[in-house]
């Protein structure tokens, strides 16, 4: 079993990264999605796409063989950065072999809407 605290510095490490990003965006930069993000010392490529599934409709996925997240550009500011919270928990998973809870959206997508909450309500780095 993994540590939790393992899990945690994984997803605050991630969070402290988009956090940092979204601050030099807000500096006169485009609002958007960044485009690349360090997982776990995994570096993935992150793309606003128009449509991600063609098959079925879907906000968001992740590619573990090519290292990409692609997101739909058509989400508001907040779903799309709420759907790279989802897509890097699924990154964090599988890097710690959590597969069984990679597999459950249900739980997958309740972590990453609390998460986002917590780290978009309130500065959690301020250093």
């Amino acid at each position: 079993m993994c540590s939790p605290f393992l899990i945690y510095s994984a997803l605050a490490g991630a969070c402290k990264e988009r956090i940092a990003q979204r601050r030099r965006l807000n500096k006169g930069g485009e609002e958007g999605v960044m485009t690349e993000i360090n997982i776990m010392g995994v570096i993935y490529t992150v793309e606003e796409v128009e449509v991600v599934r063609k098959e079925e409709l879907c906000k968001g996925e992740i590619d573990f063989m090519s290292n990409k997240i692609r997101i739909d550009k058509n989400l508001p500011q907040s779903a799309k950065e709420q759907t790279l919270m989802h897509e890097i928990l699924h990154a964090v998973f599988d890097l710690l072999g959590l597969y069984e809870l990679n597999e459950d959206e249900n739980k997958v997508q309740s972590i990453a809407t609390a998460l986002h909450q917590v780290f978009t309500s309130q500065v959690i780095f301020p250093f």
